[in-house]
């Protein structure tokens, strides 16, 4: 399989799906209290959406017809690392605004260097995520190759 091909034929509808994604999580995270509950009720569904990914870039990828488990692997897996990434990137201003509101808290509690030391620790974490963001699309998206490859065999 080509992979420049692979890429070149889900790069659009694989990006679309993670940033939309990706912005719906980060607004509804944004809500005090509520927000953080439904978070955690929507993971699983993400975890769905990442799968759902990757047979849509398999799907692309062999053009809607038959494909071996290789090539939809290969396809489900190249949706999920650009989706993963292009929802990792929307997410950035999210969590910097998140961040900047622990550093703000830690001002108004009369502990600026606990605030500051707390989003360091936030923005460090950030830039560790994208990557294992990227394995787990890449993986889940795999699976979702795997899946459509075995539903048009």
């Amino acid at each position: 399989m080509d992979i420049k091909a692979a890429i070149s034929k889900t790069w659009k509808l694989a990006a679309m799906i993670g940033i939309v994604w990706a912005i719906i999580t980060n607004v509804i995270g944004l809500i005090p209290v509520i927000g953080g509950i439904i978070s955690l009720l929507l993971a699983p569904i993400g975890l769905i959406i990442a799968v759902v990914i990757g047979y849509l870039g398999a799907q692309k990828v062999a053009g809607g017809a038959k494909t071996d488990m290789a090539n939809g692997a290969v396809g489900g897996a190249i949706a999920g690392i650009i989706a993963s990434l292009a929802g990792s990137i929307i997410s950035i201003p999210f969590a910097l605004l998140g961040l900047a509101g622990t550093a703000g808290m830690g001002m108004i509690g009369g502990d600026p260097t606990g605030g500051a030391i707390g989003a360091g620790i936030g923005l460090i974490a950030m830039i560790i995520a994208i990557p294992f963001a990227m394995i787990f699309g890449a993986i889940l998206g795999l699976v979702g190759g795997v899946i459509y490859a075995a539903i048009k065999k």
